[in-house]
């Protein structure tokens, strides 16, 4: 069960990953393509680390650029 619960898992985070990508770092349309509501798309965001720190914010580094790789 637990090898199930982490596929799971690593598939949602994926799937959540790659729609922030498709959505050039939008959540709120990442959200929308994906059927989910958008406050509950940043939960699953927030939940898997998709989303920039706090320093990061303050810095201004774009979500799309962390996905990326980008500094």
């Amino acid at each position: 069960m637990s090898n199930t619960g982490t596929t799971i898992s690593e598939f949602e985070r994926e799937y959540i990953r790659r729609a922030i990508e498709k959505a050039h770092g939008n959540l709120s349309e990442a959200a929308r393509a994906s059927g989910l509501d958008r406050k509950n798309f940043w939960v699953l965001a927030k939940r898997y680390g998709l989303l920039p720190s706090q320093p990061e914010r303050a810095r201004g580094v774009a979500l799309i650029d962390l996905l990326l790789g980008r500094p």
